[in-house]
């Protein structure tokens, strides 16, 4: 099984859900392969994201605050109101679903890429609330899976 970089893979520690959020082939955003750290720092996972006309492809993206996401998320497709964000804490990285007044789903985000070079990614996209239940299915399914943990 193949190793994410800094990231323990082992059967027990990786949750089977995967969070997605599709409009069309011109914007989606995609975690998978979600994978809690050994020392319990958090968790990781691979980020899809395309927003016309940029994509990221599978970025290790690392965030603390999986519950409270998922709690977000399904209080925000109930209520149509709020938003939910997920990232790190330490780091200027994230991921937001915010609703409008009028029932559009604003998802926007950072991602970052240190190295010798240097890179972000700074996307905003604009969706119909309708996508969001998926979203908040999927949320739902990694609630159940970290009780089970």
């Amino acid at each position: 099984m193949p190793v994410m970089q800094g990231v323990i893979s082992r059967d027990e520690m990786k949750l089977n859900t995967i969070f997605e959020f599709y409009q069309d082939s011109t914007n989606l955003l995609k975690l998978e392969a979600i994978v809690k750290h050994d020392d319990g720092s958090g968790l990781s996972s691979l980020l899809t994201i395309q927003s016309e006309p940029f994509s990221c492809y599978q970025h290790d993206f690392h965030f603390e605050n999986l519950k409270s996401f998922c709690k977000e998320v399904i209080k925000l497709n109930r209520k149509l109101k709020g938003s939910a964000g997920i990232g790190p804490t330490r780091d200027n990285e994230f991921i937001k679903f915010e609703c409008t007044a009028i029932g559009h789903i604003i998802v926007s985000g950072r991602i970052l890429i240190y190295g010798e070079h240097s890179q972000s990614l700074n996307f905003t996209f604009v969706s119909d609330q309708s996508y969001l239940a998926p979203l908040a299915k999927s949320a739902e399914s990694a609630l159940l899976e970290l009780k089970k943990k």
